[in-house]
């Protein structure tokens, strides 16, 4: 029978896992249910006698922060009643992460109760999904009883609680893989592991018990699981270097099916072994291929370009004009680079070269699509009274955006044909005025701003045909609920940096200027660009591949020159001369 995700949790937490561990190159075959497993042989050490309540709280909070060296939390459960052991920590919470340590203060008249609290910065889902919070009080009060002459809590919080800082010490990032809606390429999934230095087997038979178990709560209905239903047939072994998992309860399986359940355990477990045999119920699951890696798989990447990926990649600009040129100045073919369009915003996909400008001021502006590197001429598309700026799909058939964002906001999703898909964008409702949408590479979110808040959402597809002209009510897209990322930022501009992070124009209480910041795929990770060479507010944001970040400030194109937190920002020209312009892109 397969786990269920608190099950799943359970053993995630108590046996733990780590993204640092690695399969053994070569030698007899491991069956890793043998594997000793670290996290079982902390001793349960009683806390000092003579504690207080606080103090005993207190002990019981910071044994739980040191999960990655007690993975059965025998030091905290130390600290409990008999009955409150039996019952705790049976799967039914997560983690509490507060901004700093927690508050414990004796409750006035009731001195056999203390009193947690702290301001939340994020929660940890029972299925390792870090959910972001808003920044509010949280409080819990733990009842202790006298047990032999010395204080035990009897109703301990139902989940561990622990600040930013010692959670970051304790928990590891890793991204477990599902598919997209059409099946051929990976979404990934972050989920929080306890930090601990485990065996490879420990690592790898919880990470493909997280894929059987499914998608995180906002990726349900967005993505696929080919490996629904299953579960290990025997125990994870590997040899020579190859990693074999053998599993069972799987359906009979189109070929390619078989490549999308061989794409999720590849992608899952690229960080443990590079080379994976893959068996169901003992037999291979494709009987032409032996030995499944990335690169067998490489189509499913979900930072990839399919076809060709003809499209140069250079960057381009809207100019003071309105016009499309290149970063050295020089006019995209048509109207596109005369100004005609009255450019305002662009994106170009890399996929098919085909180039989406938003022109015209607020209040009465045009989508116009073309191709205008191989001399397709721009045409108008759709008009409204604003658009976000354009974001075009991982294959360049499809430009997303918001219309009428500050009042109505809307989500179309226009075929560069002309045609239009329906869009739900009810979700979105409520949540102010929506200033900017950015697709992600793999199709299955999209990253929102609105009241200069950061949110991401998910896209569940129901049905593959279109329409023309104004958009069904039913749709066969529809935006999942959006969960605002950051709650300390106040963000202009967003863009996809890969398929796990954002790069987005934002300030903080501490900026001087609105910068660029990294964001992590699930909020729980920022990080600063320098700010070396900034003189004004970052309007604009892009980035691809190994090539210099490019953003708009005080009217100038200005490119990174060095690494992230330490470079300095110069002008984009190549050839040393102004860029002026307001909106930078490059072919994604």
């Amino acid at each position: 029978m397969k786990r269920s995700r608190v099950a799943v949790w359970a053993m995630a937490v108590l046996l733990a896992l780590t993204g640092c561990a690695t399969v053994p190159s070569s030698g007899e075959p491991i069956d890793y249910s043998q594997v000793a497993d670290p996290g079982t042989q902390v001793r349960d050490t009683a806390p000092a006698e003579g504690l207080s309540t606080q103090e005993v709280v207190r002990g019981f909070v910071a044994a739980g922060t040191r999960i990655d060296q007690d993975l059965q939390l025998l030091a905290a459960r130390s600290y409990l009643t008999d009955t409150a052991k039996a019952s705790w920590w049976t799967g039914q919470g997560g983690v509490m992460i507060l901004a700093a340590s927690p508050r414990y203060d004796v409750v006035e008249g009731d001195d056999d109760v203390v009193q947690l609290s702290g301001s939340t910065d994020g929660y940890l889902a029972p299925d390792g999904a870090y959910v972001p919070t808003p920044r509010q009080e949280f409080t819990v009060s733990v009842s202790l009883q006298q047990v032999d002459g010395e204080w035990r809590i009897a109703t301990p919080p139902g989940q561990l609680i622990m600040s930013v800082n010692d959670f970051n010490l304790a928990f590891t990032q890793r991204e477990v893989y599902f598919l997209d809606n059409a099946g051929t390429g990976v979404v990934p999934d972050r989920r929080w592991l306890p930090n601990s230095s485990l065996s490879p087997g420990t690592v790898v038979s919880r990470l493909v018990d997280s894929v059987i178990d499914g998608p995180s709560t906002p990726l349900i209905g967005a993505v696929r699981n080919n490996l629904q239903g299953a579960r290990l047939r025997v125990p994870i072994a590997t040899a020579d270097g190859v990693l074999q998992v053998d599993i069972t309860g799987l359906p009979s399986l189109t070929t390619a099916a078989a490549r999308g359940v061989a794409a999720q355990l590849v992608y899952t477990l690229r960080l443990d072994a590079a080379r994976i045999r893959i068996l169901v119920d003992g037999t291979p699951l494709d009987a032409n291929q032996a030995i499944w890696t990335a690169g067998v798989l490489g189509s499913f990447d979900p930072d990839g370009v399919p076809g060709s990926g003809a499209t140069s990649t250079v960057g381009y600009y809207v100019d003071g004009d309105g016009a499309l040129v290149n970063l050295r100045g020089v006019p995209l073919w048509g109207d596109a680079g005369t100004g005609a369009l009255a450019g305002v915003s662009a994106a170009m996909s890399a996929a098919t070269g085909d180039l989406a400008v938003v022109g015209g001021p607020d209040g009465a502006q045009t989508l116009f699509v073309g191709a205008p590197l191989t001399q397709v001429p721009m045409e108008p598309r759709l008009t409204a009274a604003t658009f976000t700026p354009p974001s075009f799909s991982r294959a360049g058939d499809e430009v997303w955006s918001v219309i009428n964002g500050a009042n109505n906001p809307e989500v179309v999703r226009l075929l560069t044909d002309g045609s239009r898909y329906p869009v739900d964008s009810s979700s979105l409702a409520g949540l102010g005025a929506v200033t900017g949408l950015a697709l992600s590479p793999d199709g299955a979110r999209v990253a929102v701003i609105a009241d200069t808040s950061l949110y991401l959402a998910s896209v569940i597809y129901t049905d593959d045909t279109h329409t023309t002209g104004d958009a069904a009510a039913s749709g066969v897209a529809t935006l999942g609920v959006p969960v605002r990322l950051r709650n300390d930022l106040a963000v202009r501009a967003v863009v996809w940096s890969n398929s796990l992070d954002l790069l987005v124009a934002a300030s903080d209480q501490a900026s001087t200027y609105r910068a660029v910041w990294r964001v992590g795929l699930d909020g729980r990770q920022r990080a600063p660009f320098t700010t070396r060479g900034i003189v004004a507010d970052v309007d604009a944001v892009s980035t691809t591949g190994a090539l210099p970040t490019l953003i708009s400030s005080g009217g100038q194109i200005l490119q990174l020159r060095g690494d992230d937190g330490g470079g300095e920002w110069v002008t984009a020209n190549p050839d040393g001369g102004s860029a002026a312009g307001r909106w930078p892109l490059y072919p994604s």
